[in-house]
């Protein structure tokens, strides 16, 4: 997780949660999936939750060499997938409003902005999409729905 997430280091002045967090106890309590190529190289890993109501996306690293190359849209169609799997209507993921690539990715799937959260040291902005509204979300949506079969 080092080599996805200390680039953010310096944009956000501090150490984002996912340098510090325990994965050996993640991946014992079945939240990680790893995200492997058929060939079963490791591209990174993914942290997911349930709430009330949705599943949050709590984490996804790439490896910097699977970066900007469409995974993170294949986590999401599955993230979709998974959500609907469970019955859950939405999914939810957040991040710091100062990565607003992030932002307008999450947004360029579908996502809406929920919530601003201030957190102190930083602001975290929450977003959330409606798995049953896909298809009316922009390219993103559209591209996520033909491929989670809404």
């Amino acid at each position: 997780m080092e080599q996805a997430y200390r680039p953010y280091v310096a944009a956000l002045g501090y150490e984002p949660a996912p340098l510090r967090a325990d994965y050996g106890d993640l991946l014992r309590t079945g939240v990680t999936r790893i995200l492997e190529t058929p060939e079963g190289e490791m591209m990174g890993l993914v942290v997911f939750f349930e709430e009330p109501g949705c599943l949050l996306v709590d984490n996804v690293a790439l490896f910097p060499k699977w970066q900007r190359r469409g995974v993170l849209v294949e986590v999401f169609v599955q993230g979709v997938a998974e959500a609907r799997r469970r019955g859950f209507r939405y999914v939810r993921c957040f991040t710091n409003e100062k990565l607003k690539r992030n932002i307008l990715f999450y947004q360029k799937l579908g996502f809406e902005i929920s919530h601003r959260e201030d957190l102190g040291d930083r602001v975290a902005i929450h977003l959330r999409l409606d798995t049953e509204s896909l298809s009316e979300r922009g390219i993103g949506g559209w591209l996520l729905a033909r491929r989670v079969g809404a």
